[in-house]
């Protein structure tokens, strides 16, 4: 299953594939392992049923954000491009973002999921 796809960039994924990327994600902040599942698991921890997860699954993989590391059915989460552009936070009273992106600059970065205030580096 050594497949390399480029990340599509401009792919923009359908509300049960951003379920599925979520689902992807758990775990990440926590230090606890994240980032790899089965149709089984994301079938048991959503509304999806098996034709949806399937669906979805190859949707992402086409687009490059996850890859099949098995052909038992196990997926990797590769990459989320929408994560990828930096974004500064200002403090002036309240949050603010620049859209502005400043290249090795150290910054917080904010995830479109979360609220300003959940801000981290």
């Amino acid at each position: 299953m050594a497949e390399h796809t480029m990340v599509n960039e401009k792919y923009e994924p359908n509300d049960r594939e951003q379920d599925i990327l979520k689902q992807f994600k758990e775990g990440r902040d926590s230090g606890d392992p994240w980032g790899r599942v089965n149709p089984l698991f994301l079938r048991q921890n959503s509304s999806l049923d098996k034709g949806q997860v399937e669906y979805a699954l190859r949707n992402l993989k086409n687009a490059g954000w996850v890859k099949q590391v098995n052909q038992g059915g196990l997926y990797e989460f590769v990459d989320d491009p929408r994560e990828d552009e930096l974004w500064v936070a200002l403090s002036v009273g309240c949050h603010r973002t620049v859209s502005t992106p400043i290249k090795n600059q150290p910054v917080q970065r904010m995830y479109a999921a979360r609220p300003p205030h959940l801000f981290h580096s």
